[in-house]
Formats: structure tokens, sequence, C-alpha cells
């Protein structure tokens, strides 16, 4: 959603920076991502040793991944703009 807008955004796993930043392009994320910054350690942390995060259902991490997709491509698809493929129907 932030390239989709121009935005400049660091290559890191810290979904609330990233959070922030689609704030600030006035893109707010939906209630149904409240907490999602939980996943951050599983991003990149837990790969070299650092605190344990705190556990995340992986039905809770499901439902976080599905409606940041739903929620991206609702950014970023405008009136007549052609569907964002998904990655398991793209060739």
């Amino acid at each position: 959603m932030l390239a989709a807008r121009n935005v400049e955004f660091p290559f890191i796993h810290d979904i609330e920076g990233l959070a922030d930043l689609c704030e600030e392009a006035g893109a707010s994320l939906p209630d149904e991502l409240n907490g999602v910054d939980r996943l951050t350690p599983y991003a990149a942390g837990l790969r070299y040793d650092d605190d344990q995060p705190s556990i995340v259902a992986r039905q809770t991490a499901l439902n976080w991944a599905t409606a940041a997709v739903a929620w991206a491509r609702s950014q970023i698809q405008g009136e007549g703009s052609p569907p964002v493929e998904d990655a398991e129907t793209s060739g």
C-alpha cells in the first residue's frame, strides 16, 4: 500500500513502524488489525535469539494476515482498476 502511494519506507520488520507510516499516508489500519504489531518479533527477532515474544495463536495470525491483505487491496484498488492477483492464482 505504501509503495502504491509512492511513500518511501524502510525495509524492516517493524509492523508498528510501518503502521505509523500508513497512518501518516492517510490510510489507518482497520480495527481487525489491532494488535498485529505483536507479530514483529516473529519476523526477525526470533532468528537472532532475542527475547521470547508473547504467544500469538495461529488462528489470530491467520486472521490478521487475511485482514491485512483485504485492507491493502481495498487501499490500492480504485474504481476501474484491475484486480490484484493472488500469488496462488498467478503464474
